[in-house]
C-alpha cells in the first residue's frame, strides 16, 4: 500500500518542507532515500494514472485508461520491489537504467504532447518526479553496495 499512499509516513507536508526535500534529494543528500523512494515512486504512479485519465476523457478510451493505469502500477511496484525488497545490486542498477530511459520516454511525451497543455505538464511532472527517484534510488544502490564499492565499478 505504501505505493498508493506515498505520504503514509509524512508528518506534515509544508511548501518549506517539500522544497527543502527536492533541494537534498537533488544535492545526492536525502533525509530518508528509502522513503524519499517510495514518495516519488507513488507520485510518479499518480502522475501516470491522471496522464492516463486525461487521455481517456478527451477520447482515447477507457480501455486505454485500464491498460495504461495497470502498466503505470506494474512498473512503480517493480521498481519498489527491485530497490526495496529484494535489494539485489545488480538488479538495482538494471531499475536505474530502465528509471532513465523512463525519464527519457517522459521527456518524448512532453515535447509530443506540448500543444495539449494538461498532458505536458503532468508527463513534464512525472519526468521530474522520476529524476528525483532516480537520484534516491542511487542512494539505495550505493548503500546496497556498501562502502568498499562504487556503483560506478559496476559498468
Amino acid at each position: 500500500m505504501e505505493i498508493i499512499n506515498p505520504l503514509k509516513n509524512a508528518q506534515s507536508v509544508t511548501i518549506d518542507g517539500v522544497k527543502e526535500e527536492i533541494i537534498a534529494t537533488l544535492k545526492l543528500q536525502p533525509k530518508n532515500a528509502r522513503d524519499g523512494f517510495v514518495l516519488y515512486n507513488g507520485l510518479a504512479l499518480l502522475f501516470g494514472i491522471a496522464e492516463s485519465l486525461i487521455v481517456a476523457l478527451t477520447g482515447g478510451g477507457f480501455l486505454s485508461l485500464a491498460w495504461n493505469g495497470c502498466a503505470s502500477y506494474c512498473v512503480a511496484y517493480t521498481l519498489y520491489w527491485l530497490m526495496l525488497c529484494y535489494k539485489d545490486p545488480k538488479l538495482m542498477q538494471y531499475a536505474l537504467v530502465f528509471l532513465c530511459l523512463y525519464i527519457a520516454f517522459s521527456v518524448y511525451m512532453v515535447l509530443e504532447t506540448l500543444i495539449y497543455v494538461l498532458p505536458a505538464v503532468l508527463y513534464g511532472s512525472k519526468a521530474f518526479v522520476n529524476v528525483l527517484q532516480l537520484l534516491t534510488g542511487f542512494q539505495l544502490l550505493k548503500a546496497a553496495l556498501g562502502p568498499e564499492k562504487s556503483p560506478f565499478q559496476m559498468l
